[in-house]
């Protein structure tokens, strides 16, 4: 049976030479106290907040420097964050993942018209209905009916046809646009080799999995290699740096 361990504030108060009855207490109020000395304290102490039940991943999502942490990992899109590794493990991504990826299945999928339903429809009339069902010249009004169905169909698949290719030349003309822009925004140079375009449903799904990560609600993921780990916060050396090249110059 494995132990269970308490969480246990004294080695921290004694970190922050802190008193035992420091308000907010690490014991009573962790998120709070996270929320004023995490920068004071080293990534082997932070880790204790581990065992503290009111520190779970989803309350420490409230520490500005926790959820800083994970806006930076999550822009590094990691591989513990792919949808189809976290649906896999995860019951709830997976539900995520399966119905935004059905829904947009359903919304791109043309519909599937019967190309003889409606020239069927013609031959039908044109034996039962018309004169009464008189079988004279039936046979041949119904090929008629139905083979002028045939060409408007035909016709209405050709229109959609052009539709789709002034839409596509419209869409190419404004990303020539925009690269154009670009390029000379950025004095000329090229951007380099021209980028496919994400696709809108995962795209969707990457960024409700990255919401879903930084507020603490995915339950297969390892919060504490981000949470407690100091490489994840910003990189102010530019900062430093600009800092003491202003301080030469003056």
């Amino acid at each position: 049976m494995s132990a269970v361990h308490k969480f246990d504030g004294g080695p921290i108060l004694r970190y922050l030479a802190l008193d035992p009855d420091y308000a907010p207490s690490p014991d009573e109020s962790p998120i709070e106290f996270l929320k004023q000395h995490m920068s004071q304290l080293p990534p082997h102490l932070l880790i204790l907040f581990n065992a503290h039940p009111k520190a779970t991943p989803r309350a420490r999502a409230s520490v500005p420097a926790i959820k800083n942490r994970r806006c930076a990992y999550a822009a590094t899109e990691p591989k513990s964050l792919d949808p189809d590794v976290l649906s896999k493990t995860d019951p709830g991504v997976w539900d995520l993942v399966n119905s935004e990826r059905a829904q947009a299945l359903t919304i791109r999928r043309p519909a599937v018209v019967d190309e003889d339903e409606a020239e069927a429809d013609e031959r039908d009339w044109a034996s039962n209905e018309f004169q009464d069902g008189n079988k004279m010249h039936v046979g041949k009004i119904g090929e008629l009916l139905a083979e002028l169905e045939g060409e408007r169909r035909r016709e209405r698949e050709r229109a959609v046809r052009r539709q789709v290719l002034v839409a596509r030349a419209r869409e190419e003309e404004t990303l020539q646009e925009e690269e154009e822009s670009s390029d000379e925004e950025e004095g000329g140079v090229s951007a380099g080799p021209e980028r496919l375009r994400p696709d809108p449903a995962e795209e969707d799904i990457r960024r409700a999995i990255r919401e879903q990560f930084i507020s603490g609600l995915l339950t297969n993921v390892d919060y504490d290699k981000v949470d407690w780990e100091e490489r994840w916060d910003p990189d102010d050396r530019d900062n430093e740096e600009r800092w003491f090249d202003e301080e030469e110059e003056s």
